[in-house]
């Protein structure tokens, strides 16, 4: 923790050096209210890092994943955190979203410790929780793996049930369904309570052909909208960058599942 302390507090004082030479910025983001993005903004306005970069940070807490892509859509956010699966369909149909790498730190399918499924063929005729929705990155991923490994389609042979991670965290602790397919912050409180991970989702890529670590995660907006605020662009993926850097060398975590593409011009002051 006093690690974790001291360096922010270092970020804070490299970020405020060039605070007065430039006006604040308005930016509209939607986020949800848990999760690793929440807790970045949180921290972010907390420690006054988007006044110090220049930056007017208005969030807009929403309830699902749905609800941000919708408010980018229609143009009621500037900017959200999603997959790139969702970019990529959105980009095929015309749509100009551009993708910057935010993490790559994906959940869990938890179980409980005494649960009867060992395996992915143990989950037919379960009830299975989903985190999100039937578009969600990981759920889609899971199908994939599933009918590659185990040859079964989890669409039509489990019950989804398809609703917030808090909810879902909750009713698997109530036993209301046998699984749950969690955001990484909740699998982590449900492990700390007992359950156990049946997969992780950080190992399905490689399982499905990728050559490498794959950034499912991402900073996304228009192209449009980022060709007049690139600096804006530039200095919340820097101060990303800047607090995953110290929270991770503070909790011993991989800074390289917080992906950055380098400090932007305007911090030389």
């Amino acid at each position: 923790m006093r690690a974790f302390v001291f360096g922010i507090a270092i970020l804070l004082a490299v970020l405020g050096s060039c605070h007065s030479a430039f006006a604040a910025t308005k930016i509209k983001i939607g986020a949800l209210k848990f999760g690793s993005f929440s807790w970045l903004l949180d921290t972010i306005q907390r420690n006054g890092f988007d006044k110090a970069e220049g930056i007017g940070i208005d969030v807009v807490p929403l309830a699902s994943t749905e609800a941000t892509r919708v408010g980018l859509l229609s143009q009621s956010l500037d900017l959200i955190v999603t997959d790139w699966l969702w970019v990529s369909r959105e980009r095929s149909s015309g749509a100009n979203f551009t993708f910057s790498p935010f993490s790559s730190e994906l959940g869990a399918l938890m179980v409980p410790t005494n649960s009867v499924i060992k395996s992915m063929d143990d989950l037919k005729g379960k009830r299975l929780g989903v985190a999100g929705g039937p578009l969600d990155k990981s759920w889609l991923m899971l199908v994939a793996y599933t009918l590659r490994v185990a040859f079964f389609d989890l669409r039509r042979e489990t019950t989804p049930v398809f609703g917030a991670p808090p909810l879902l965290a909750e009713k698997l602790e109530r036993g209301d369904i046998d699984a749950v397919l969690e955001y990484w912050p909740y699998a982590a409180r449900l492990e700390g309570k007992g359950f156990k991970q049946l997969i992780a989702m950080g190992d399905l890529p490689l399982e499905l052909g990728a050559r490498g670590q794959v950034v499912m995660v991402g900073f996304v907006f228009s192209e449009s909208w980022a060709s007049s605020n690139d600096q804006v662009i530039r200095g919340l993926v820097w101060i990303n960058a800047g607090v995953f850097a110290v929270a991770s060398l503070a909790n011993g975590v991989n800074a390289a599942h917080f992906k950055s593409p380098g400090r932007p011009h305007r911090l030389t002051c």
